[in-house]
């Protein structure tokens, strides 16, 4: 496959590689500046997934990422854990990685005063609505949004869950509080439109992942001034910043605990509305395609030019 790449590249008269595969970048040998772009290293994914693998295919993988890595002119990562990772773990010299958040995957681009006046401040303020995107139920901590929304309304609060993703069958009690949507495919303008409208009157994100990448829902969350409840796993905590953006908690974390901290939260207005309106203003400033991509593109101009 590297020959493959060597070859059209040539043929192509490409001026830059830009890649996600550190295996076929591993093996690359160009004369051409080289971008790696990712949401994890190997050893992120092993850590934080819990990859079981024998020694001598961990050595392997270990062996290409550092090889791809150092080779590369530059290593962008889209979260702050895996920055650490590839200086730290890797030994990459600092100057050639550099943290530049995914962006959200839709194409709305929110006016902060117009979705904090005609959005935010007309959400409910008797009917908390909590809101999980997830397809893999279980990584994902679809069982503890659940019980987050159960304590919620057994602390005196009414609260909802929407799920988008995953179908999963509840307990009884608490199956009047939660609906399940489905898979929604943004490709479909009915159906983004849903999707659009269910975060637009949500409260909270609540993502109490057990393993996490990065979570590209988290920034979409932002986008319509959500705050983000969730698990400090991964790169997780490069979006949800503790009294900024929401709240993040250990995955040791109960239910109990979500549950007070959104009780504070929506039982004090102005606390809310100015968690809110930072997600909004976080987005706009950072977890944005533009914003990514103009990083990106000054840092390839930057190494076109030495």
């Amino acid at each position: 496959m590297a020959a493959q790449v060597h070859k059209q590249a040539s043929e192509r008269g490409v001026d830059v590689l830009l890649s996600n595969d550190t295996t076929i970048m591993s093996h690359l040998s160009m004369e051409l500046p080289t971008v790696l772009w990712r949401d994890a290293t190997f050893e992120d994914l092993r850590r934080v997934y819990g990859k079981q693998m024998s020694e001598r295919c961990t050595e392997w993988a270990h062996a290409h990422e550092r090889t791809a890595m150092r080779n590369a002119d530059l290593n962008l990562f889209s979260s702050e854990c895996s920055v650490e990772t590839a200086i730290d773990f890797y030994d990459i010299p600092e100057r050639k990685v550099f943290l530049v958040p995914f962006g959200a995957n839709h194409d709305f681009m929110p006016d902060a005063e117009r979705m904090e006046r005609n959005i935010i401040r007309k959400r409910s303020r008797n009917i908390c609505r909590l809101i999980f995107i997830g397809v893999d139920w279980k990584r994902k901590g679809g069982d503890k949004a659940v019980e987050v929304c159960r304590e919620l309304n057994a602390k005196g609060i009414s609260a909802t869950l929407d799920v988008i993703g995953a179908e999963w069958s509840v307990d009884n009690d608490i199956k009047d509080r939660v609906e399940m949507h489905g898979f929604l495919d943004k490709s479909s303008k009915e159906e983004l439109q849903k999707y659009r409208n269910l975060l637009q009157r949500s409260h909270f994100l609540i993502h109490p992942a057990r393993a996490e990448a990065y979570g590209c829902v988290l920034p979409e969350a932002c986008s319509f001034g959500v705050p983000c409840v969730a698990s400090d796993v991964g790169g997780i905590p490069t979006t949800v910043k503790p009294g900024i953006t929401g709240q993040t908690f250990p995955t040791s974390a109960s239910a109990q605990e979500y549950a007070q901290y959104i009780f504070e939260v929506f039982t004090n207005r102005d606390r809310y509305v100015s968690l809110a309106r930072n997600s909004i203003n976080r987005f706009l400033e950072r977890h944005n395609w533009t914003v990514a991509v103009e990083k990106v593109e000054r840092l390839i101009e930057d190494v076109i030019k030495k």
